[in-house]
């Protein structure tokens, strides 16, 4: 099913209306820190189950090939994505507008997507 186009008009405005209104802050916070505990579960549920289809692949007597390399792609991605949803939570959750040991030293928000964008870069052919 395609995207609702009214769906960006309101994005659109709410960010308009929330851009000065700071009384908002606390519940931005909260849906904020709600979506990114709903990425880490779900990729975590989804992981699992590459894994459970992984093992009872391997029991049934398929021959290991391509899509081995493809599920371990999967769980080298899924892991980097996850520890960036966890680094994020942690981050947003020690505090707000610049506070927090994380959001207070550069060299975490600098070294946390690395691993990522190098396994990008090498995987790429």
């Amino acid at each position: 099913m395609p995207p609702n186009p009214n769906s960006h008009l309101i994005v659109s405005l709410l960010q308009l209306y929330s851009s000065d209104n700071t009384s908002i802050y606390g519940t931005a916070k909260g849906i904020l820190l709600a979506g990114f505990i709903v990425q880490i579960v779900s990729l975590g549920f989804f992981a699992i189950q590459a894994g459970v289809y992984q093992a009872r692949v391997k029991r049934s007597g398929e021959p290991e090939g391509q899509w081995t390399v493809c599920l371990y792609t999967l769980y080298l991605g899924s892991i980097f994505i996850l520890v960036r949803g966890i680094f994020r939570t942690i981050e947003f959750g020690s505090g707000g507008n610049n506070t927090g040991y994380l959001l207070e030293h550069e060299a975490w928000c600098t070294l946390s997507p690395s691993p990522h964008h190098v396994s990008l870069a090498t995987s790429a052919r």
